[in-house]
């Protein structure tokens, strides 16, 4: 079984008391790591920027989040990950030290951290969707 067999009432059930629906958490997924994407050329590009922050559970709470069709993000993600994976694989050492500062923690964030938090990302929710199903 895919996402796209899913049905469109499991799509829109919590996958966890009080959480976001699967169909939410695919939308997160896909506006997060388009975040991660652009930060990273921010920091690549800039000396260490001041980057946007927003609030995941507002982008949650919007009408597309809710009833958008999965397969746009699906395909945004996939699309996203070969970008950022190009990326990774021809930076050199010192690029991977490359920061931006986060607005909320004022912390520099390198690539390096980056790249492991957003692998992270990944897996824990892959993990969410496949406890769901």
């Amino acid at each position: 079984m895919t996402l796209l067999d899913v049905t469109e009432t499991k799509l829109d059930t919590p996958y966890r008391e009080g959480g976001w629906s699967l169909r939410q958490l695919i939308h997160h997924i896909s506006d997060s790591h388009s975040h991660c994407y652009n930060r990273m050329r921010w920091a690549l590009t800039e000396d260490a920027p001041l980057v946007k922050s927003y609030d995941q559970d507002l982008f949650a709470a919007m009408d597309d989040y809710k009833t958008a069709p999965i397969a746009w993000s699906l395909t945004h993600i996939e699309m996203l990950h070969h970008k950022i994976v190009y990326i990774l694989q021809r930076i050199n050492g010192k690029q991977w030290n490359r920061c931006f500062v986060h607005p909320q923690t004022q912390a520099e964030v390198s690539i390096k951290e980056m790249a492991l938090t957003y692998a992270w990302h990944s897996m824990h929710h892959f993990m969410h969707i496949k406890n769901a199903l």
